[in-house]
């Protein structure tokens, strides 16, 4: 073999530490022509790393298949261990974690261990266990020495406890006092618990030291913590909200109001806060109305709801309070303006992750025609397509007609089949035995449907041949009451709602059903928008916090609450799937969170 050149050598390390990842990559294959075993092995890792640090999981990929890794010393074994689990784990956390069953490796190679315990835990938080992602950081912890990684490494701790619901904090926190793991949620708990006087937390947090003595939280993470709960004392003492009161849209602001007063009368300091409610009026009208609130002392504002008159918000570039608007529209000029409501779009892009996660490659799309479809399908469509995923077909279906054969034989080319035996009876001239059969590419449905339509297009489904298909769907198709007379056709269809509708556990889960025993006249989708007056009343005195904090959840009755850079709250939602004609709530419901686009580097 000829010697490898040092400078060829320093010239990869030099490309790699620059982030050349491509000439680092090329250097390195270089020198493993060039060398024996193992130092072919090392280098050829050595490109691999640099290869998936280019964000080339492929040509990664084949490049490991070529390492023989039979004899390798114990270090290059996890090296190559570890690296196997990087490659798949966006695509395959399962696979990731079987990989990474045990390290190859003895203890007293502390940076591998670091790292193979924090690709545990990414693969935990992909496939949405957030309470094992914590306990692997909490491993990895033993085998850090810098503080400034200690100290990231307790914010992916803390960030994946918060992820967790207070009712998850409680039921799996199993092991008693000195437990670590315990300890941490202890303290996820006490800073969630927004029954406790926020005032104090300084005395829960010194008891909770008494209980977890020795434990390796560091100071300024409790001290975060307590300047946090603290915060949520202060509560602005004049609330404005801006709704529909009459017109087109003023069933849907009674059902907000509603919600609104719900929370507020259940609030101990329901006393102290005055709250006023404004007819927002036409978008022409919405500035004075929202200028009027203000003047007579409003410190926030909730509303208003119609698109237009949150879209004459969002150009204001100076707002003098907070405000909370119950639509979306383009980004806000002024960081005062935060938007909540419950779009479709976000729920089509949840079912892609969803739909991602669950190991799909290919989609078929059936949506109807219109603007509402529309705004769905390319919805779910961006998202998928920046996961990597792929669709085989796209269907667009009349959602006045019953009979949907003719868009959903298109989806599953169905009618291509049919167009061939037709052309091969006119080819000899004689009657064929025919079975139409469908595309064989296609991993799943995305329905985009109301219930009338979910429940003749299933069955419909399953008479041309997509029996064995998942069917992912909005909360669209849910009427929000149980009716599995109606509902037995949806058997199977997976789909995301809110905590609300779906009767899922969270903090509010009494006052939701005193709710329901006064305000029966909100039925179908109008309990959703009691559950958005309810949660941006709640928000109210988070909202800063929640801003800061990016990583903070709270969780409402409209789902899994957090705010985006765009200052858009976002909201994850809850998975159910039919049986036997009842929406069941799915368990991965207590950790589901959107996940990130993995570029393959830390």
């Amino acid at each position: 073999m000829t010697p490898e050149p040092a400078s060829d050598k320093a010239a990869a390390e030099q490309a790699l530490e620059s982030g050349d990842y491509h000439a680092a990559a090329r250097l390195y294959e270089g020198l493993a022509e060039r060398a024996r075993f193992p130092r072919r092995e090392e280098y050829r890792l050595k490109s691999v790393q640099a290869l998936i640090q280019a964000g080339l999981a492929g040509p990664a990929m084949r490049l490991l298949q070529s390492v023989d890794s039979s004899g390798l010393p114990a270090d290059l074994a996890m090296q190559h261990q570890l690296l196997q689990a990087t490659v798949v784990l966006s695509d395959d956390p399962d696979l990731a974690l079987s990989l990474l069953a045990e390290p190859a490796a003895p203890e007293s190679e502390t940076a591998l261990h670091a790292q193979f315990h924090q690709l545990r835990a990414r693969a935990f938080g992909k496939l949405g266990n957030h309470l094992e992602a914590a306990r692997e950081s909490i491993e990895r912890e033993l085998f850090l020495t810098e503080i400034r990684d200690i100290e990231a490494n307790q914010l992916v701790i803390w960030e994946a406890l918060s992820n967790l619901s207070n009712q998850a904090l409680e039921q799996l926190r199993v092991r008693p006092p000195p437990s670590v793991l315990s300890g941490w949620m202890e303290l996820a708990s006490i800073a969630k618990d927004t029954r406790q006087p926020s005032v104090h937390i300084a005395e829960r947090i010194e008891l909770w030291r008494q209980r977890y003595p020795g434990h390796p939280v560091l100071e300024p993470m409790l001290k975060a913590i307590e300047v946090k709960s603290k915060a949520l004392a202060v509560r602005p003492n004049h609330i404005a909200v801006l709704l529909p009161l009459d017109g087109r849209f003023a069933q849907a602001g009674e059902a907000i109001r509603d919600g609104i007063l719900a929370a507020h009368y259940d609030s101990a300091q329901r006393h102290d806060v005055t709250l006023r409610f404004y007819d927002e009026g036409s978008a022409d009208e919405v500035l004075a109305q929202y200028d009027a609130a203000v003047n007579q002392g409003a410190e926030f504002v909730i509303g208003p709801l119609g698109k237009e008159a949150v879209r004459v918000l969002a150009r204001e570039e100076q707002l003098p309070v907070p405000t909370i608007a119950l639509n979306r529209a383009e980004p806000a000029a002024s960081d005062s303006l935060f938007q909540f409501s419950l779009a479709p779009e976000t729920e089509a892009r949840q079912i892609a992750e969803l739909a991602w996660l669950e190991g799909h490659n290919n989609a078929a799309i059936l949506a109807p025609a219109g603007a509402w479809g529309e705004r769905v399908h390319a919805s779910f469509l961006e998202r998928w397509e920046e996961l990597g995923g792929k669709t085989a077909s796209t269907s667009k279906y009349d959602a006045e007609e019953s009979d949907f054969s003719g868009p959903i034989k298109r989806m599953l080319s169905i009618d291509a089949s049919e167009r061939r035996s037709i052309a091969v009876r006119d080819a000899i001239g004689r009657q064929v035995e025919f079975e139409a059969y469908r595309r064989q590419d296609i991993d799943f449905v995305f329905l985009a449907a109301f219930p009338r339509q979910a429940r003749l297009i299933r069955p419909q489904l399953r008479y041309h041949r997509a029996i064995g298909l998942p069917i992912y769907a909005t909360s669209h198709l849910y009427t929000g009451h149980i009716n599995a007379a109606q509902d037995r056709d949806m058997e199977g269809i997976i789909f995301g709602d809110t905590p609300w509708t779906l009767n899922a556990e969270t903090p509010h889960a009494p006052l939701r059903r005193e709710v329901r025993k006064v305000l029966k006249q909100h039925t179908g989708s109008l309990q959703r928008l009691v559950a958005l007056g309810l949660d941006a009343y709640l928000l109210v005195p988070r909202l800063r916090l929640l801003d800061r904090y990016p990583n903070d959840r709270f969780q409402g009755e409209t789902g899994n609450l957090h705010v985006a850079p765009d200052n858009r709250i976002q909201r994850q939602l809850v998975w159910a799937r039919f049986q036997r004609g009842e929406p069941q709530v799915l368990p991965r419901t207590l950790f589901a969170e959107p996940i990130e686009i993995d570029d393959g580097q830390e």
